[in-house]
């Protein structure tokens, strides 16, 4: 598998006019002197197989297993593993070469430096299950599309309610579903705002996936959180490729 840097920067660009856009660091630029510490194996990698491997070792087992479709993907067509900057913060690039039919795609995921973690959990943090809350503690503190908002979750500090999400942080008008819009805390969204979220008033281990403002009945989050995930894949197309 090979992914160019040029199709990886071609892959962060796949957002909207208001996104932020990473910028890789060259693998000799005096600035990896400040690399996190626990990314130290990929910026001494000198093959693109190599950075791969690195930061794999750096994701929980527990989290693999949580997400088995997902991880699958991730060990098949993982291509080569980047250094980047999203304004002041260090960030990892997770470039995908992906095989749709004849029609090839690289499609970018983001992954945010633990230590930007935030200084208290998220609302609902409670719900959210132990393989993920070590993922977000350790690994990354966020792992999203380079629109930063969708196909992972997003950075623990941008974490809020579903109410909040909306700007009705005492709850959305005429909501009658349980849990309440002040207790959903949305972990994953799609491209087509479908929401995947847990809450501490679901049954341990539960999560519920919410679109059109409307609840689906509670399913393990695990099953939940690797479908949306892997929606992404199914949606390719819709990235433009040119």
């Amino acid at each position: 598998m090979v992914v160019t840097v040029a199709e990886v920067e071609r892959g962060l660009r796949q957002v909207d006019h208001e996104s932020r856009i990473v910028s890789l660091v060259d693998s000799d630029s005096p600035d990896l002197a400040t690399v996190p510490d626990q990314w130290r194996d990929i910026t001494d990698a000198t093959t693109s197989q190599a950075r791969c491997l690195a930061a794999l070792r750096l994701w929980n087992t527990a989290l693999l297993e949580f997400v088995p479709d997902f991880a699958a993907h991730l060990r098949a067509e993982l291509a080569d593993v980047r250094i980047g900057r999203l304004d002041h913060e260090w960030v990892l690039v997770y470039a995908l070469e992906h095989f749709d039919d004849a029609q090839r795609y690289v499609l970018c995921w983001i992954g945010w430096d633990p230590a930007t973690f935030g200084e208290s959990a998220p609302p609902q943090w409670d719900g959210v299950p132990q393989p993920l809350r070590t993922f977000l503690h350790e690994v990354h503190a966020g792992f999203t599309a380079p629109d930063e908002m969708s196909f992972g979750p997003v950075q623990p500090r941008r974490m809020g309610t579903f109410a909040e999400m909306n700007g009705c942080p005492d709850g959305v008008p005429e909501w009658t579903d349980v849990p309440d819009s002040t207790r959903l805390l949305p972990l994953v969204t799609t491209y087509s705002r479908v929401h995947g979220c847990v809450s501490s008033d679901l049954a341990p281990g539960d999560g519920v996936v919410l679109h059109n403002f409307a609840l689906d009945p509670p399913e393990p989050v695990g099953p939940m959180l690797d479908h949306l995930l892997c929606v992404r894949f199914a949606v390719a197309y819709q990235e433009d490729t040119d």
